[in-house]
């Protein structure tokens, strides 16, 4: 697998106090899991994965509380959408960012309707941790 990452370079989380924002990546390629997750970790992230988005409803159903949802737009079972959908059902406070390589005019209207960040793959690890901190606001 490619990587979607064109750079490797990390941002320290910045001007936070307490514990580490916790963050949920959702994602159905395992190898893509495991860079973000180290990459994120390395960035001063807590991160746990899910392979997919019912797992990801299934952690949130059974307690697990997060900061933050990156997810994949695109993923057999519920998509992206579909997942925000259900984890913010189940917390209204959750913040959440998009990741796709499939930005087409529905797509994009589709996230603008649902006032949803997100990040077109393939993206440099600077500009995620951007986009994350923008998303978790000025404690992120």
């Amino acid at each position: 697998m490619g990587s979607i990452l064109t750079s490797t370079a990390t941002r320290r989380v910045t001007g936070r106090r307490g514990p580490r924002p916790r963050v949920l990546v959702v994602d159905d390629e395992p190898d893509l899991l495991d860079i973000l997750a180290d990459e994120l970790s390395d960035a001063g992230y807590e991160v746990v994965c899910a392979p997919s988005g019912d797992e990801a409803v299934r952690l949130a159903a059974r307690g697990q509380r997060f900061d933050l949802a990156l997810t994949d737009y695109k993923m057999p079972g519920l998509d992206g959408l579909q997942t925000i959908d259900a984890l913010t059902r189940l917390d209204p406070t959750l913040r959440t960012v998009v990741m796709t390589g499939y930005v087409t005019g529905d797509v994009r209207a589709a996230l603008r309707a649902r006032r949803r960040p997100w990040i077109e793959k393939p993206f440099d690890l600077s500009a995620l941790i951007a986009t994350l901190q923008d998303a978790l606001g000025p404690s992120g």
